[in-house]
């Protein structure tokens, strides 16, 4: 379990900060549109984990790199 937690827990930050900013987003676009509806602001938590994922790839490919050198 803590090899798991080692190896992903960048991820779960991201998915923690996903999940705390997501609401904030909503409301505020709730009170800019003056109703409901889904827009990008839905978008907050699949984008956090997206460029999670982006930064875990251009890690492990600069340590590839460093190791071919």
């Amino acid at each position: 379990m803590r090899r798991l937690f080692k190896k992903y827990w960048l991820y779960i930050v991201a998915l923690g900060i996903g999940l705390v900013l997501m609401p904030f987003a909503i409301h505020s676009a709730y009170e800019a549109r003056g109703y409901f509806a889904i827009g990008g602001e839905w978008l907050v938590l699949p984008l956090a984990l997206l460029v999670t994922g982006l930064i875990d790839s251009v890690k492990t490919t600069l340590q590839e790199i460093k190791k071919d050198a």
